[in-house]
Formats: structure tokens, C-alpha cells, sequence
């Protein structure tokens, strides 16, 4: 249970007490209720609240949300060492619960999170990052005409950022709330937007390219008219 949870002790308690339901005696039997409990939560029958968490923690920072997860694919692939991230990446993933830090090199926390927290639930996240859903405070302008909904791709650049306390320019900390000082949008249309990267465009290079084509892809049946 250990290995499997990480030692996780909320979600080590919870199968615990699952082995102990079932009254479970042999440890060759331990690994299947794993399997099975792991099934249930990704249905949401099991520890939803536990298993939400870390989408709501990285969802607190929209600006670094899309990143983050970039950051946390590469992990699930294989250890990453600590220098090669970005401190505020880093420091984010390590909030959100997902991963542990272990001999310089981040890594998934545990083979449980591993199998829940996999590619389709990157991919999904991804997906929903910038969705009106998910928008917050959005702009509503009192108009009968119906609008075309446009979703806008922050890729960085001076355009789309701002001054920070510490006098350096960098991304907004919500690109929703940023781009609500500009009502003048939304008389156009309504508007989502969605933070993938923070470059200017000297730096930008063909697998942000891929990022961009695959935010767009991603959104395809969202409704969307257009994409900035």
C-alpha cells in the first residue's frame, strides 16, 4: 500500500481502511482493489474531492496552469532534474501534490497518482484551461446582438504583459482578468483566453509552434468562431 500510495497519508488511510472493508488477507490481493479503487476515482466514486485537488490548485494560477502541465508530462515520462525547470514552475508542481522532489530530480509522487493522473487527464485539463467554465469574473455586455466567441492564445510578448511588484515585466497572473481592461473586446465578441507560454517572438520556435497548433486543435468543439 506504501509503494503504491507514496505514502501519501490521506490516500494511504483511505486504502487502508478499503483492505480492511473487504477484509482482505493475502497481500497478492492488495493490487487489485489498487486497480479497482483507482477505476472508481477516475468515475469520481472515489476520493473525488482528494483527486480534484490538484486540478484546482493549478487552476489558481491560469497564467501558469498550461506550463505547469507541459512541466508535469515530461515528469510522468521519466525523473526531471530540478536545475532544468523554472523556479516558479517547479515551486507550482510541487504545490499541486502531484510530484515529490528526490535526488535532485523531480518525480510522480506515487504509482497510484501515475495512473490517474495520466496523458488523458493532461490532455483534458489542457483543454478546459481558459474555458469559460473555468473564466472566472468574465465580461458580460448588455447587447441583443448575438457575438461570435473567439478564444485568444497568450503566447507572451510585450502586447500581453504587464509590470510586476518586483519591476520586472511578465505574464499576468490571469489572463481573463487581464484582458478585462480592455472592454472594447467584448463589444466585438466574447472573449476566453488561454496562457501556454511566456516568449517574446524572437524566441518562439517550431515546437511552440506545435504547442500553439495543439491548443487550437484542443478547443476544436469548444464553439469557439475563431482563435487569436
Amino acid at each position: 500500500i506504501l509503494q503504491a500510495t507514496g505514502g501519501q497519508p490521506f490516500l494511504t488511510a483511505c486504502v487502508f481502511d478499503e483492505v480492511r472493508k473487504e477484509e482482505l488477507q493475502q497481500v497478492d490481493e492488495v493490487s487489485p482493489l489498487i486497480n479497482r479503487l483507482t477505476e472508481k476515482a477516475k468515475d469520481g466514486h472515489w476520493l473525488k474531492a482528494h483527486f480534484e485537488n490538484p486540478k484546482n490548485i493549478i487552476m489558481e494560477q491560469p497564467s501558469r496552469a498550461y506550463p505547469v502541465l507541459d512541466q508535469y508530462l515530461k515528469v510522468l515520462e521519466k525523473p526531471v532534474a530540478t536545475g532544468t525547470m523554472r523556479d516558479d514552475i517547479r515551486a507550482a508542481l510541487l504545490s499541486s501534490g502531484l510530484v515529490k522532489e528526490t535526488n535532485k530530480s523531480i518525480v510522480v509522487k506515487s504509482p497510484i497518482y501515475r495512473d490517474y493522473f495520466d496523458q488523458k487527464w493532461i490532455d483534458d485539463l489542457k483543454q478546459r484551461i481558459g474555458n469559460s467554465a473555468f473564466a472566472g469574473d468574465r465580461i458580460v455586455v448588455q447587447d441583443t446582438e448575438k457575438k461570435d466567441r473567439i478564444c485568444i492564445i497568450n503566447t507572451g510578448g510585450m502586447i500581453s504583459m504587464e509590470l510586476q511588484p518586483d519591476g520586472k515585466l511578465d505574464q499576468p497572473h490571469d489572463v481573463n482578468l487581464f484582458f478585462r481592461r480592455f472592454p472594447e473586446l467584448h463589444t466585438i465578441a466574447e472573449i476566453d483566453s488561454v496562457t501556454i507560454m511566456g516568449k517574446d517572438s524572437s524566441d518562439v520556435n517550431p515546437g511552440d509552434w506545435k504547442r500553439i497548433a495543439e491548443a487550437i486543435y484542443q478547443r476544436r468543439s469548444d464553439g469557439y468562431n475563431g482563435f487569436v
